[in-house]
């Protein structure tokens, strides 16, 4: 099944929209996502089977919707193209008060809809069935991740990644469309000054903070300089560092932060 019905749980002539407010107080926007993860496997050919599954979704008009499915059932993928491609198993919802939820596979990262991911598969190039693609299902978490990882590599101006066991600078995209990174950067092996100096460049729109603005969050495992160090993410995607000590060599930074999209529901610090 792939279509389906919210669930309003009302009585007699309870206004949809009215029950949906209160789904909205109940619930609260810290509850959004998952409720029960689906199971998820390859059937025959490119179709997908999948379990039963339940979210709350912010319906992006002031209200919540409950959306789900209490019996299994399944849908195609598509086969795989020239290259490996991530793909989003997404529940779309309308607002209208009569609607319908509706699956289908997006690329991911999946930006500007309303609704829930529901899983994440991997399709390798020239994939001819399912069987040949990883299925992972979202997590239950009040903002479940709609997008996987995306590594950084390779850094440009000399910067480096340290090597294991530390984390390679990577970043995905959130379902409330705040954007995370998390990674170590070591800065280049010569001694000198990198405040302002580009160690990546050209995140993808879908991760640059909103209206053409910049983004910036406190960096760690580095001493102080004029200020506490900060990562720098500016309107073209392009990341530097501001407020290191004015000498440094081969120093190795955690860049984890987290910043707005261009389609955040959420702004936090």
């Amino acid at each position: 099944m792939t279509t389906g019905l919210l669930d309003w749980g009302q009585a007699g002539n309870y206004n949809a929209v009215n029950d949906r407010m209160v789904i909205r107080a109940l619930a609260g926007p810290q509850f959004f996502g998952l409720v029960l993860a689906p199971t998820i496997g390859a059937g025959s050919g490119l179709a997908v089977n999948i379990g039963p599954w339940l979210a709350i979704v912010d319906a992006g008009d002031g209200t919540s919707a409950v959306v789900g499915n209490t019996s299994a059932g399944s849908i195609n993928q598509t086969a795989g193209g020239a290259s490996q491609r991530t793909d989003v198993l997404w529940a779309d919802i309308n607002v209208d008060g009569t609607s319908q939820w509706s699956l289908s596979w997006l690329p991911s990262p999946v930006t500007g809809r309303t609704g829930v991911a529901l899983a994440t598969a991997v399709v390798p190039a020239s994939a001819a069935t399912a069987a040949a693609m990883t299925f992972t299902p979202a997590g239950i978490t009040g903002a479940s991740p709609v997008d996987t990882w995306h590594d950084l590599r390779p850094l440009t101006n000399s910067f480096l990644y340290p090597g294991t066991p530390l984390t390679p600078p990577q970043y995905r995209l959130g379902s409330d469309g705040m954007c995370e990174m998390i990674g170590y950067v070591r800065t280049p092996p010569t001694t000198g000054n990198y405040n302002s100096v580009m160690w990546a460049s050209s995140l993808p729109a879908a991760y640059r903070p909103p209206g053409g603005s910049a983004a910036s969050w406190t960096i760690r495992d580095v001493a102080d300089g004029a200020a506490s160090p900060k990562c720098n993410l500016d309107a073209s995607g392009n990341l530097v560092f501001n407020y290191l000590p004015s000498s440094l060599a081969q120093t190795t930074l955690n860049v984890a932060g987290r910043w707005p999209g261009p389609n955040a529901t959420t702004i936090v610090s």
